[in-house]
């Protein structure tokens, strides 16, 4: 995962201990902002979700989708 300050884009950051729910939290050296990175949870990627939509949109149950 990248690990540049998103205030200051600068890539001088060091682990600044974590959050109460276990999420890292890093220190910026160039701007002294701490921020803890984003995911957005589950990391599908961009063809397994076109079929996923693609089998709902043609009418298939989300339980369906979901067995896909």
């Amino acid at each position: 995962m990248n690990k540049n300050c998103i205030y200051c884009k600068s890539k001088n950051c060091i682990k600044r201990g974590k959050t109460i729910t276990n999420k890292q939290r890093y220190f910026c050296k160039n701007c002294g902002k701490t921020f803890i990175l984003k995911s957005n949870g589950r990391n599908y990627d961009e063809e397994f979700k076109k079929n996923a939509m693609r089998l709902y949109f043609e009418g298939n149950s989300s339980r369906t989708v979901v067995e896909f």
